[in-house]
């Protein structure tokens, strides 16, 4: 959904795109509710049109990316309930959580078309069975801040 809402404002208007967004709120933002990096943020971050939207309809109180804090999100996720995970189960989920940033979602599916040898180690590391689990909770903890 985010790549066609992306490619429906380009298709409008080329000026549409997320840096030119970013940009333009910073421009009218008088109350310091645009974070410095929001502007700055990484035009390929479709999770930064969720962020817009929210801000734009007053869900946010400031524009920030998600880039900026995921970090510190993932660490609350590892820290979660006790989770006890390998420190390779941990880089695994952490680089999961990379496409979830970006892209706002990732299926076990998705992840084995992209990426398909971070999902042989997840597939053998975590478990067929706990991978699209741990998935799910990892994108609904880090995105339940947008």
């Amino acid at each position: 959904m985010l790549v066609e809402l992306r490619d429906r404002l380009l298709a409008e208007n080329r000026d549409y795109g997320i840096k030119n967004i970013w940009q333009n709120y910073r421009t009218l933002d008088e109350d310091g509710n645009v974070d410095d990096m929001a502007s700055k943020s990484n035009v390929a971050v479709l999770t930064d049109l969720i962020q817009i939207v929210r801000y734009a309809y007053g869900k946010n109180k400031k524009l920030t990316s998600l880039l900026k804090g995921y970090a510190k999100q993932f660490s609350l996720y590892c820290g979660q309930m006790q989770r006890v995970m390998t420190q390779e189960q941990t880089e695994i989920m952490r680089q999961v959580a990379d496409y979830i940033i970006r892209d706002g979602a990732i299926s076990v599916t998705e992840l084995n078309q992209v990426d398909t040898d971070l999902w042989r180690k997840a597939m053998t590391k975590i478990g067929k069975k706990e991978l699209p689990v741990e998935i799910q909770k990892l994108s609904k903890f880090i995105l339940k801040v947008a």
